[in-house]
C-alpha cells in the first residue's frame, strides 16, 4: 500500500512538472529574440535535459513502482532509463556550468570595454 501511495505522489508531482516545465520550454524556443543566441541554445540544451529527467526517471519509476513484477520483466528498460537519467545529469551539470561561464564572459566584458575604463591618456 506504501508503495502505491509513493507511486501515485510520485507520478502525480512528475506529470504536473513535466506538464508545466514544456510549457515554459514552448516559451523560451519561442521568444528567442530577447536575449543573446548563446543563452538561448543553453538554455534549450537545459529545458531537454531536465525533461528527459523527467520523463525516464519520474514517469518511468512511477510505473516500476506501480507494476513491482515489470522490473523484473523489463529489467534491460529500467536500466536504460537509469543510464539516460544519468547522462542527462551530467549534461545538465556541465550545461549549466557553460551557462555561468557565458554569464561571467559577458560580465567582464562589460566592465572591460573602453566606455567604462577611466584611462585618460587616449
Amino acid at each position: 500500500m506504501e508503495d502505491m501511495i509513493a507511486a501515485l505522489m510520485y507520478g502525480s508531482t512528475s506529470i504536473t512538472l513535466l506538464t508545466l516545465y514544456i510549457g515554459c520550454t514552448y516559451v523560451l524556443l519561442t521568444s528567442q529574440n530577447l536575449g543573446s543566441p548563446s543563452y538561448y541554445a543553453i538554455a534549450s540544451i537545459l529545458a531537454i535535459t531536465d525533461i528527459l529527467q523527467l520523463l525516464f526517471n519520474g514517469v518511468a519509476a512511477t510505473f516500476f513502482l506501480l507494476l513491482p513484477g515489470l522490473d523484473h520483466k523489463l529489467h534491460l528498460l529500467n536500466k536504460w532509463c537509469g543510464a539516460i537519467c544519468v547522462a542527462a545529469w551530467y549534461a545538465y551539470g556541465l550545461t549549466a556550468n557553460l551557462l555561468a561561464f557565458n554569464r561571467a564572459y559577458l560580465l567582464i566584458e562589460a566592465y572591460y570595454l573602453a566606455d567604462n575604463t577611466n584611462d585618460t591618456n587616449m
